[in-house]
């Protein structure tokens, strides 16, 4: 998946804080350098809507 209209595929909400990923590969990659930071909750860009939607929660 690539970025659609400057948009972020997806959005990811961490404590303290928001991080924003290009691809599926580079939120896995950092989801497995990130154990132990706590309960992330994952949003996907959905163009059809042009906004986020729930995805995933999940303790890491």
């Amino acid at each position: 998946m690539s970025k659609r209209m400057g948009k972020p595929m997806y959005s990811v909400t961490v404590p303290g804080g928001l991080k924003s990923f290009r691809d599926a590969s580079s939120l896995r990659r950092w989801a497995a350098k990130s154990t132990g930071i706590g309960t992330i909750t994952i949003w996907g860009f959905s163009p059809s809507t042009d906004g986020y939607h729930l995805l995933q929660v999940v303790s890491l």
